[in-house]
């Protein structure tokens, strides 16, 4: 135990010089996350964060799967459904319109894990109480699970994982590296199977990544984590293409909550305000509760996610005004009504997304009543919206059918 002590203070000096060479290189800003309230003791192992049924919701990393809905005021826990399927080290959920996504990848043991899982469930079956998963098995592209991991005082595997997103037709996993502090973006087929994941990209995080939130339509990106001794920070990436997370813009926050603040998990619902939770920290005589934390965003956030909407009476970042469309699903064409607040600006125009981000479509604004042809594009989901050099409208999910 003393080898373990005089470990974590070298870890300590090396790891304040290392980040105040990256300050240099990397502009940061220090921003602080609200402590919303403590989470239950059953909670102490908060692993993830996401939004459902307009509840929020978070699981632990290890026992079953169960998920606990959250007050977003207090913390409290306001229900639970407990699956009773067995986990080894679930440490992230992602989800799409059909299915959660459970990451049973953590992989920071001793002895390194022979196979990694991701178990896939289908909402209906969820809400019928059929709780069956189909099964992901994978290794990542150059893991050794035979490989040496004597850790007694931190990991030395950069195959740890505990963020993971869901877009288009595939998963996106970020390795959390314990000896390199970088992230390698993981694709994975959404499709359940035996898979080698691929490597896609590379970032130098300075820290280990925890959790991960993915705003398709605008093509935002954040990941939380947290230095070696737990200092928490906030990455988001923005303007890239496709899924080239990293091929865009950046820009690193420092959670100014302190030493031993483990973050594990990050949504929003607007991407302007975000919720975090904390695991409980009881390590080199500090000692944190695990806790709801929420953190405003908005000052870096709103002129990339809604562009000069304040200028617009009624047309707010938090209450943009709503596109119908209709026949919805459709077999070809969309019936769109324009919000006026919209109409009346001589530059929008209606744009089609598919759900990974990328535009399809785009046609000018000519009335309050359009019409939007789908001919010709495959039979899946799309999003579709009214945007303008000042604002727009709320993303809309649109269905097309097979002709």
């Amino acid at each position: 135990m003393k080898y373990v002590k005089i470990l974590l203070v070298i870890l300590l000096i090396v790891n304040c010089v290392g980040a105040n060479a990256q300050s240099r290189r990397i502009p940061k800003t220090n921003v602080t996350a609200t402590v919303v309230g403590q989470l239950s003791d059953t909670l102490n192992n908060t692993s993830s964060l996401f939004y459902w049924q307009d509840r929020l919701w978070t699981l632990n990393d290890h026992g079953d799967i169960v998920f606990y809905a959250i007050d977003a005021e207090t913390g409290a826990i306001e229900g639970i459904i407990d699956t009773h399927l067995p986990i080894e080290d679930m440490e992230e959920v992602a989800q799409d319109e059909d299915y959660f996504y459970f990451g049973d990848f953590g992989n920071n043991h001793p002895q390194l894990r022979s196979e990694l899982y991701i178990y896939r469930m289908s909402k209906s079956d969820l809400f019928r109480g059929n709780y069956v998963v189909d099964t992901t098995t994978f290794l990542f592209f150059g893991y050794d699970p035979e490989a040496p991991n004597d850790h007694e005082a931190l990991p030395i595997t950069d195959f740890d994982c505990e963020a993971m997103v869901a877009a288009g037709d595939s998963l996106y996993l970020f390795s959390k590296q314990w000896t390199t502090q970088q992230t390698i973006c993981y694709a994975l087929p959404k499709q359940p199977g035996e898979y080698t994941a691929a490597a896609c990209h590379q970032f130098n995080i300075g820290g280990l990544v925890t959790g991960a939130w993915l705003h398709p339509e605008t093509c935002l990106l954040v990941l939380c984590g947290y230095s070696l001794l737990c200092q928490p920070f906030v990455w988001l990436f923005y303007d890239y293409q496709g899924h080239n997370f990293f091929g865009g813009e950046n820009r690193r926050l420092v959670l100014g909550n302190g030493v031993g603040s483990q973050m594990e998990a990050i949504v929003s619902r607007d991407g302007l305000h975000y919720y975090l939770t904390q695991e409980r920290f009881n390590q080199l005589g500090i000692s944190n509760q695990a806790a709801l934390l929420e953190l405003d965003l908005s000052e870096y956030l709103r002129d990339y996610l809604y562009p000069d909407t304040t200028s617009v009476e009624g047309f707010g970042a938090l209450e943009r005004p709503m596109l119908k469309a209709f026949p919805n699903p459709t077999r070809g064409l969309l019936n769109l009504e324009i919000p006026k607040a919209t109409n009346d600006l001589q530059d929008a125009r209606v744009v089609l997304y598919a759900t990974d981000g990328r535009e399809l479509l785009k046609r000018p604004v000519t009335s309050e009543r359009m019409q939007l042809s789908l001919s010709g594009m495959p039979a899946e989901q799309y999003l579709v919206r009214v945007v303008s050099q000042r604002g727009s409208t709320q993303p809309l999910r649109v269905v097309k059918m097979c002709p």
